[in-house]
């Protein structure tokens, strides 16, 4: 009869071990799973963010507008207020955050202020895809460390990217980044589609670049 009671013992002992093990197995498992997700979701709003920061800095300095204005913008005052960011004026085709050629109206960093819910797969390692809603969020800041916003335009804008999915451990993710204007990057990117600028980039009638040159509604 100890015998018995022994042999049961030691099944149940056996058991209660090989269950904690499998529950740890599958613990790992899902924790693996929830890893590579969170990378992946990583990865794709990175490489999103870096297509974004690729943009021209404001619409006052795509290579269309530099040409029109004959003029390369220098001072804070020379881009676009908030209320231009966004839908204004960045087509009827929107933004395609992956694949940018094919909204071409979409060519400056404030024009995804607002996108909300944009479905973008992420790629994982076992060859299958998960999609993520995608949203993005932009606003002028004081300076490159981001440390206050700003009502009016500056040389700085902060964009952050959000990733929604159900598959993610804490449901989202966000990335910031500031993106600040440079006059060499929007000259040469202007030199490469209309060469030089006439008279070096000097601006239209009073000699500056701000709004006093636009009229009322325009983004000029």
């Amino acid at each position: 009869m100890a015998q018995t009671l022994l042999a049961v013992l030691a099944l149940i002992l056996a058991s209660l071990v090989s269950f904690n093990q499998q529950r740890n197995s599958a613990s790992n498992y899902e924790t693996m799973v929830e890893n590579e997700i969170e990378m992946a979701a990583s990865g794709t709003i990175m490489h999103v963010m870096e297509l974004i920061a690729s943009r021209s800095f404001d619409e006052r300095s795509t290579p269309a507008r530099i040409q029109e204005r004959n003029y390369l913008p220098r001072f804070d005052d020379d881009f676009v207020g908030t209320g231009h960011f966004g839908s204004s004026d960045r087509g009827s085709l929107g933004c395609d955050l992956l694949e940018p050629f094919q909204t071409p109206d979409c060519d400056d960093v404030d024009d995804v202020n607002g996108l909300t819910g944009q479905l973008i797969d992420a790629e994982l390692s076992t060859g299958r895809s998960l999609p993520f809603e995608v949203s993005v969020d932009v606003e002028y800041v004081r300076d490159r460390t981001a440390s206050e916003t700003s009502s009016t335009s500056t040389r700085h804008k902060l964009v952050t990217v959000h990733a929604e999915s159900d598959y993610l451990p804490n449901g989202r993710i966000s990335i910031e980044r500031v993106v600040s204007y440079d006059p060499i990057k929007a000259e040469m990117e202007h030199a490469e589609i209309y060469g030089t600028l006439e008279g070096g980039g000097t601006p239209w009638g009073n000699g500056g670049g701000g709004d006093n040159q636009c009229q009322a509604g325009q983004i000029c």
